[in-house]
C-alpha cells in the first residue's frame, strides 16, 4: 500500500525542517516544536508510524491506547529495555529519554495521547527536556484525530484520504471497479487495505459484510471514540442516512427536543462524522460525512445479521444497489466537477461553483450545468 510511504514523505519533510532550523537558527520552528499528525480513524496514522519505525530502527513508537497515565511511564520503559532502565515516573523516563536523542538525533511518536485528561505530568515533563532540546536531540510526533488538541507548541499536518488516481496506481484495478472503492471507502487507507485483489469487487464487498470484518467494525470504533454513550448520536446518523435532514424531521424521529437534537449534531459535525449544507432560506440540511458513513448507517446498522454472521441477501443486495445507482454517479459527478473547478483557469471559460451546479436555462426549468471548453 502507499498510505505508508506518503505518511513516511510527511515525517522526513518535517524532519528535516526541523533539523535545519536548528542549523540555520531560523524563525521557522521554535525549539521546542513538535509535529501533530491529524487524521480520521483509519487513515493510517498508526501503520504508517510503525512502518517509518521499521525503516528507521532508532525511532520509538509509544502508544497511550488502554493504558493510564500513572502507569504509562514503567510500560514504556519496558517496550525498550535496551535503552530505558526501570522508570517510576516521566521525570526519569524523559531524563534517559533526552540521552538517547543526543545519542540517536531520533524520532520519537506518541500515539493516542490526547485520549484522557491525565496527561498533565506526561506534559510538563514533556515540556522541560523539549526547552533543553536546544541542540536538536530528538522530534517528537504525536498522532492524533482531527478534533483532538494538547497544549503544545506544534506544527500539524493532516493525512487525506487516497485520490482515485493514486488507487488506480497502488490497486491496479479496472477503472470502474477503482471507482466504486473509492465511492465505498472514501480513499480510506485501513479500509482499501482490507480489499482482496484476487476477488471480485462483488466478492469484497460480501466479505465485507460481515460482523467479523474491519468494514463493520469501523464505524462503530470511530462513534466509540468520540461519544461514551453513542446510541442517541447513532439514531439521529440513521436518520440522516435515511433522508431525514433537518432538525425538525430528527427530532421527530429521536425524541429528543430540537435544542437537543442541535446539541448532538454540533458534537457530531466537531467529531467528523456529519457536514452541514446550507439551503435556500435558513434551513440547514445535515448528512454523514462521508459515503462509507452514509451506507453504514443507512443499511448495516439496522440490519439484524444472519446465524453465520453475515447480512441477509436482501441488504447487500439494497446495499449494493444504493452504492453503484446513487452514490458512484453522485460522487464521480463531484469529483469531475472539483478536479475542473481546480484547473478551469485551462480548460472552461466559465466558473464552474461546485457547491451549486444546476443552473436555470431560458425557461426557467433546472438544468444540469454545461461546460463551455476553450477551442485549444
Amino acid at each position: 500500500m502507499s498510505f505508508p510511504n506518503a505518511f513516511a514523505d510527511t515525517i522526513k519533510e518535517q524532519y528535516w525542517s526541523f533539523k535545519k532550523s536548528f542549523k540555520s537558527r531560523s524563525k521557522v520552528y521554535a525549539y521546542n516544536d513538535v509535529l501533530f499528525i491529524k487524521g480520521v480513524p483509519g487513515s493510517g496514522k498508526t501503520t504508517g508510524a510503525l512502518n517509518y519505525c521499521k525503516l528507521n530502527p532508532s525511532t520509538l513508537y509509544f502508544s497511550f491506547a488502554n493504558l493510564d497515565a500513572v502507569i504509562a511511564p514503567k510500560v514504556f520503559a519496558g517496550r525498550y529495555p535496551d535503552i530505558f532502565a526501570a522508570c517510576a515516573n516521566w521525570d526519569v523516563f524523559f531524563d534517559q529519554l533526552l540521552d538517547y536523542g543526543i545519542k540517536t538525533r531520533c524520532t520519537i511518536f506518541f500515539d493516542d495521547a490526547a485520549l484522557r485528561n491525565d496527561k498533565d505530568e506526561f506534559l510538563k515533563q514533556l515540556q522541560r527536556v523539549l526547552e533543553q532540546n536546544q541542540e536538536f536531540s530528538f522530534f517528537v510526533v504525536f498522532l492524533m484525530k482531527p478534533w483532538e488538541t494538547l497544549p503544545l507548541h506544534a506544527h500539524t499536518k493532516t493525512l487525506l484520504p487516497m485520490s482515485p488516481a493514486g488507487l488506480r496506481r497502488t490497486m491496479g484495478l479496472k477503472d470502474e471497479d477503482t471507482f466504486r472503492l473509492f465511492t465505498l471507502t472514501d480513499g480510506n487507507p485501513h479500509l482499501i487495505g482490507q480489499y482482496n485483489c484476487e476477488l471480485s469487487f462483488e466478492g469484497n464487498v460480501r466479505a465485507w459484510l460481515r460482523c467479523d470484518s474491519r468494514f463493520y467494525h469501523l464505524a462503530r470504533e470511530w462513534m466509540g471514540c468520540c461519544f461514551r454513550s453513542p446510541e442517541g448520536y447513532n439514531t439521529l446518523m440513521h436518520g440522516m442516512a435515511t433522508g431525514l435532514n433537518r432538525v425538525s424531521e430528527l427530532s421527530e424521529l429521536s425524541g429528543f427536543p430540537m435544542n437537543k437534537v442541535d446539541k448532538y449534531l454540533k458534537a457530531l459535525a466537531e467529531h467528523g462524522l456529519i457536514t452541514c449544507e446550507k439551503e435556500a432560506g435558513s434551513h440547514t440540511r445535515y448528512i454523514p460525512a462521508n459515503n462509507y458513513l452514509m451506507l453504514w448507517y443507512r443499511y448495516l446498522f439496522v440490519s439484524g445479521l444472519t446465524n453465520e454472521g453475515s447480512f441477509p441477501e436482501q441488504t447487500v443486495a439494497a446495499f449494493m444497489d444504493y452504492l453503484d445507482n446513487v452514490l458512484v454517479p453522485a460522487t464521480f459527478r463531484k469529483t469531475v466537477l472539483q478536479w475542473l473547478s481546480w484547473h478551469q483557469g485551462k480548460f472552461v471559460r466559465k466558473h464552474i461553483d461546485i457547491r451549486a451546479p444546476y443552473m436555470k436555462d431560458v425557461w426557467g426549468q433546472w438544468r444540469p450545468l454545461r461546460l463551455h471548453l476553450q477551442d485549444r
